[in-house]
């Protein structure tokens, strides 16, 4: 049975206004403003800047999905002439969303400099998200699965899920769709039906990358370290290391990567480069690992959220000169071989070597730098 993709223009307004968890303080400053529009000569125009699917009076409100991309169609006159026309009219008043704050908006030469309230929107936390798969999953009377998200397992499960996908909105939305009440105890099975699910958006999103920048992401994401220097990435693509740390600067720019330092102290002179998106790298990895790293990951999130789990004993074992080694570790998994070297990088990440720390996948940070509690 094919599932239509989740899309909010898509979806009837009360059910979109009943699944929204996590935004009431953002939509109150918002409706503020649109009353202060309807009632006031201020405008308070609004960028909402955040992951895509994060977002009757005489004031006609103008909403605008991916600003970035309608600029980048009508144009620097295009620009000049809408933000004269909602000037000059008095009774416009603009609610727009980009994944990033973009030069159109943040150069003092563009039209629009200036003009837009900048709000960040973050993603879900994991009880906001564990929230919104209760709600969907009632509302589609599948009370076996809010009856497991409601349990103490449920909100294991769901740190687990937040800290693994990012916690972006539309992850969380797609997921109840993937899920139910027996895939998503077992969590893999749940994980791997979300990242099928999303292949196509971000195969979409990778075909609108140059071809260097698509060689740079699959290095980064089907490389065996999850951090990489603009010198290792070049090595590894047979990119010079100019083209490789223009290129680099270009995706950090667009935020498909973020740039890292080891700490003071360490050497300053390297940069690191890591996707922003995790599950961008899970289905890069998935499509040439059999199901490695993430099915390892999944194993170490959730034995280190789980009260029961033995994983976060084993690793205060280590700390405290227990020595345990990544054949040890995996004895505590229910997972394959590790041939991405996590655990042996887990373990010295845990011991303070700062460049192995960095190496992991984001989401093991926890594991490294707080206990589960």
């Amino acid at each position: 049975m094919s599932v239509r993709p989740f899309t909010p223009t898509q979806e009837p307004a009360e059910d979109l206004d009943r699944r929204t968890v996590g935004r009431d303080q953002l939509l109150g400053v918002l409706g503020e403003w649109v009353r202060l529009a309807a009632t006031t000569r201020t405008r308070q125009h609004t960028l909402l800047v955040g992951p895509r699917g994060a977002a009757r009076k005489a004031t006609i409100v103008v909403v605008i999905e991916n600003l970035n991309r309608v600029f980048r169609a009508i144009g620097l006159s295009g620009q000049r002439d809408l933000r004269s026309r909602v000037e000059s009219s008095g009774k416009v008043l603009v609610l727009a969303s980009a994944p990033v704050v973009f030069a159109s908006v943040r150069d003092r030469a563009m039209p629009w400099f200036g003009g837009l309230i900048e709000t960040p929107v973050g993603g879900l936390t994991a009880a906001e998200g564990r929230e919104l798969l209760i709600r969907l999953a009632r509302d589609r009377g599948d009370d076996r699965l809010a009856g497991v998200l409601e349990s103490e397992l449920g909100t294991a499960l769901s740190q687990t899920i937040g800290q693994l996908t990012g916690g972006l909105p539309r992850v969380w939305t797609v997921l109840s769709e993937c899920a139910d009440a027996e895939s998503l105890t077992e969590l893999t099975p749940a994980i791997v039906r979300l990242v099928e699910r999303l292949a196509p958006h971000h195969q979409q999103l990778l075909w609108g990358l140059p071809d260097n920048h698509q060689v740079i992401v699959r290095q980064l994401a089907q490389g065996a370290s999850a951090a990489m220097t603009a010198s290792g990435i070049a090595n590894e693509t047979g990119l010079t290391p100019q083209t490789a740390t223009k290129a680099l600067g270009l995706l950090r720019q667009a935020h498909w990567v973020r740039d890292e330092k080891l700490p003071l102290g360490s050497d300053q002179r390297r940069t690191w480069y890591r996707l922003r998106d995790p599950m961008l790298r899970h289905h890069l990895q998935w499509r040439v690992s059999a199901g490695e790293p993430l099915r390892l990951i999944i194993a170490l999130l959730r034995q280190w959220y789980d009260p029961s789990g033995n994983l976060a004993r084993a690793l205060d074992a280590d700390a405290s000169g227990g020595a345990t080694t990544p054949q040890q570790l995996a004895r505590c998994l229910p997972s394959g071989p590790d041939r991405y070297g996590i655990l042996d990088r887990l373990i010295r990440a845990r011991a303070g070597d700062h460049e192995a720390r960095l190496r992991l996948p984001a989401e093991l940070r926890p594991l490294v730098d707080r206990s589960p509690d």
